[in-house]
């Protein structure tokens, strides 16, 4: 896909029509995209998105075994 970056007269007058479109196009297609990720054939992708997300959450939370042990040494003075 070609994209028209300057609105320039000595191209005619449907110049900011053809831009227009252009970047209608590409909206359109990455919503497309988006849709087709997130929602249809790669759900399962955002499954496993999920799925890091808990995992991260777990491994660097207020409650994981490294906060919990600064705690102890915090406590114990070391």
């Amino acid at each position: 896909m070609s994209m028209i970056l300057y609105n320039y007269r000595y191209r005619g007058p449907y110049e900011y029509d053809k831009f227009v479109n252009n970047v209608l196009q590409f909206f359109n297609e990455t919503k497309y995209l988006e849709n087709k990720l997130l929602k249809q054939d790669y759900s399962r992708l955002q499954n496993q998105l999920d799925e890091l997300d808990i995992l991260v959450d777990t491994l660097t939370g207020e409650n994981c075994k490294l906060q919990q042990q600064l705690l102890i040494s915090e406590q114990v003075g070391v």
